[in-house]
Order: C-alpha cells, then structure tokens, then sequence
C-alpha cells in the first residue's frame, strides 16, 4: 500500500501551505521529442541494417519527463522551457498538455525542438545520441518567476541540456526559490562533454541551493572525483545539499541526509522502456515529500513508481493509483 506519513501533524501543515500555493511542482528545463527503439541485443555493424519491433515518438528531456510523470501522480504541475514553431515543437507542446502539465514555454521562429535517438538493449541498457535544439535557447530571463513562487517545490533538470542556464543562473533560480518557501531539487544528468574542472564547478555552484539532489553512481563518482559511494555522498552533503537520493537501478535507491543513510528496496521487473525511470522516481520521491512522508517510504514508493514505469510500452506515465496496486502485491518487492 501507499507509504503513510511518520507524522501525520507535519503533513497537515504541508498540505496547508501547499493549499495556499497555485501549483505543486514547476519543473525548469528541457524538452524534445525521445524516438526510442524497442528491445534489442547489440548494435548492427557498420553498413549494414536492422530491423526493430518498434520505434516510436514520446515526449523527451529529463525536465519534461518529470513534469509529465508529477501531473499524472496527480500534482498540480507547470513546465518551464523553451521550444521552436517547427512541426515536432507544436506536437510537444500539445501532447505535454494532454498529461495535465501547465506550459510556460518560450518560442522562437528560429529554433526546432531537439530530438533524441535512444537505443534500449534486452538489459536493460541504453545509448544515447541527442541534439539540443531550442533547449539551447532557455536563458533566466525567459523563466516566470511568479510561476515559481506560485509552487511548493521547484525541479531542476536537464542541466547539461540547457547551457545558458548552467552554473549561476540555476543556483540564482534555485536561491530565488528557497527564499519564498519553494523547496528546490536538481538532477544534472551524465555530461556527454567529459565532466572537467570547469563544468564540475558549474554544477557545484548550484548544489549550495539544493535541498534535493537527485543523482546516478556514475554521476555522483565523476561530480565527486571520489570512487568510494559514502565519500561522495559526504562530500556533496558537505557542499550544502539537504537530501541525496541516489539511483542505483536493479539495486534500488539509496538516500543520504547529513543525519541518516538508507536503502529502499527495488522491484524486480522486466526493463521494456527504461527510459525515462530516473525522472519518474523523481517525481514519485518528490510526491512523497510533500505529503510528509519519511525519506525510507518516499523512496519505495518513488522505486515503485520507476518499476511501474519501466514495465510499460506506452507513451504513458504511471497514476497515483497504479503505484498504489503495484505496490499492493507481495510478490512485487525484491
């Protein structure tokens, strides 16, 4: 069943200040169109073909995914971005819509919406080739700061994605939050250019506002330059970071305050579509907070909600009550 709260007066006083607020979530990053094959065992060689079961067209970008998995928990959700007026902009911008998500997206004549080819292996695995498009395009000044103030909790992503906003202006963004009572949380996503010195300080400027990180091992190891999970979690904690919530895939999740370290237990599922799962425990884990819950029940459920997410084949993002019933069989849990 659906984790309760530890105490059920502190989610009584969450729900209350979230009842005054318009919004529960605004995500802040990027979107494009994902076009993510079915299943398959390895690449072809060179100069020759392969053929898949399936290759289709969903709405992409850690940023948008979260916003679209938030509305369909049932949070009342806004996205912040940046799109073009080429065909696929108008489709994104209409199907993002159809899961119940407020867009607050900046167009320009000039752009085109970025579009990702992800390749999703039998494990489970993926690769990734991406272009950036419009997301090029996202700059603080495009940001509604009164959508922002207007929600309990403010979702950062797509950091590499959206270069203007790296660095100082999301550690702007994220104070601007947290000094009118919105909680902050970040996930920065793999650094296709290599993580140097330089951009690892772009991503530390930010982390000193964050009161969530959201993070993979491969991340969090090249963010840290520490090998050791337990010294890169300290070390990010450290920096000014709340809460860590780290991925570790069929192992679970892990979560880290400067007070507590915890293991959620993973389910066990076949990967269909894995793409996408990181930011569907996101939302879940954010969902959790604001009701009140404990980080150990946050995480199960957000573990959940991935699982849930990753058995299906769909252009579909899980409900509050499928998580619910998923999580109400026995035999789900590892």
């Amino acid at each position: 069943m659906t984790p309760k709260a530890v105490h059920p007066s502190s989610q009584a006083v969450i729900s209350e200040k979230l009842a005054r607020r318009a919004l529960d979530v605004v995500a802040v990053g990027d979107l494009n169109v994902d076009i993510i094959t079915s299943p398959i065992s390895s690449l072809p060689e060179p100069e020759t073909s392969h053929t898949v079961d399936s290759m289709r067209l969903y709405t992409g970008g850690n940023a948008a995914n979260f916003a679209a998995a938030a509305a369909s928990l049932g949070m009342r959700t806004a996205f912040i971005g940046a799109l073009g007026e080429d065909p696929i902009s108008g489709w994104l911008q209409a199907a993002m819509s159809r899961y119940g998500v407020r867009l607050a997206v900046k167009t320009r004549p000039e752009s085109a919406a970025g579009i990702t080819f992800a390749i999703t292996y039998v494990d489970g695995r993926r690769q990734f080739i991406a272009t950036h498009g419009s997301n090029l395009d996202l700059s603080y000044e495009d940001i509604d700061l009164s959508l922002v103030e207007s929600a309990g909790h403010l979702h950062r992503s797509g950091f590499w994605y959206c270069p203007q906003l790296m660095g100082e202006p999301t550690r702007r963004l994220l104070r601007h939050a947290r000094e009118r009572g919105v909680q902050t949380s970040l996930d920065i996503g793999w650094d296709s250019q290599g993580w140097t010195d330089h951009r690892v300080s772009l991503v530390h400027q930010a982390l000193v506002e964050t009161d969530i990180l959201f993070i993979n091992e491969q991340e969090l190891k090249r963010l840290t330059r520490k090998e050791a999970v337990d010294d890169a979690v300290s070390k990010v904690l450290e920096i000014g970071v709340g809460m860590v919530a780290l991925h570790l895939g069929e192992k679970g999740s892990m979560v880290a305050t400067p007070s507590e370290s915890l293991m959620a237990s993973a389910f066990k599922v076949k990967p269909l579509n894995p793409t996408g799962s990181g930011d569907v425990y996101n939302a879940a884990f954010v969902y959790g907070v604001l009701q009140g819950w404990a980080p150990a029940e946050a995480a199960l459920f957000a573990n959940a909600a991935a699982a849930l997410h990753i058995l299906r084949t769909g252009p579909v993002f899980p409900k509050l009550r499928d998580v619910e019933e998923f999580m109400s069989r026995a035999d789900a849990r590892t």
